[in-house]
This record gives C-alpha cells, structure tokens and sequence, in this order.
C-alpha cells in the first residue's frame, strides 16, 4: 500500500465574519487557489492555523484575529506543542507530508517537529506564487469560472 501524501496550506488573514467549516473560513485568492492545489494533487489536506494549529477542512471554526508573526516566543512555542500534539492524531505515521506554506509557517512545522517537504517551486513571494498555483492547477486558463465556482459553493 503506498503512502498517504498530505499537502498542508496556511490560513490567511482574510476569512469570513461567521462560524464556518475552516475550507470555507478563509477567503483570500492564496488560499482558494491553495486549496485547489492541495485537493487536486494530495490524498487530504489541513490547514495549518496561527490559533488552531492543525485543521481538518471540515471542522468548524469562528474568525479570528490572530497572526503568526505576532505571537510572542513563549506563545509561538505553545502553538508549536499543539502542532506536534495535533501531528500525532491527525497525520497517518506513514504519511507523505508537504507544505505549500510560507517560510513562517514552515518554521513552525520545524518548531513542532513535524516531518515535511517543501516545495521550491511555490516557495515564493505571494504574486509569484498566485500565478504558479493557478498554471499548475489551471493549465486550461479556466481560473475564473473555477473560482466563480469555489466562491459560489461557500455562500
């Protein structure tokens, strides 16, 4: 049997002002466009949380207003003892992991001892990164009418 792969993505700042499922609570285009890549390629998928930690897609979760780059050492080192916590339930110990998160996010994944690949090719500042999720999930140009679509099924 081949391994799970699981791809993990962050959350970002722009969500939604209600209670949600957590694939529904972010809406900015870098997690619409993250989210596809991860359901596209990956066998499951969370969402790496600046307040929750590890998140499966379908748990459901209120806004906040908590930045990663803004926790303190003591609180950053707390979030990265849930992650490893959360890891151990959540992650398959066979599991193929990869981040598709920025290099903060991905500290915090070292920080909590989570094993993960990185991918170079979207490890880049955010435009950059924008165009290469959407050429490698949109090789037909349809990003439009797929993101019509995401955003029409969230409402």
């Amino acid at each position: 049997m081949k391994p799970q792969t699981v791809c993990i993505v962050s959350c970002t700042s722009h969500k939604r002002d209600y209670k949600t499922f957590a694939e529904n609570l972010y809406s900015s285009e870098l997690f619409y466009r993250s989210r596809r890549y991860a359901q596209s390629r990956y066998d499951s998928w969370l969402i790496l949380s600046a307040k929750h930690g590890l998140i499966r897609p379908d748990v459901s979760i209120a806004p906040y207003d908590c930045k990663l780059d803004t926790l303190s050492k003591k609180e950053r080192e707390s979030l990265a003892k849930l992650v490893n916590a959360q890891a151990l339930t959540l992650l398959p110990a066979s599991a193929k992991i990869t981040s598709i998160c920025g290099e903060e996010y991905d500290s915090l994944l070292e920080l909590a001892g989570v094993p993960f690949k990185r991918l170079p090719e979207l490890a880049l500042p955010i435009g950059k990164k924008l165009k290469a999720l959407g050429e490698l999930t949109d090789p037909d140009k349809s990003a439009s009418l797929l993101d019509a679509t995401y955003k029409r099924s969230e409402e």
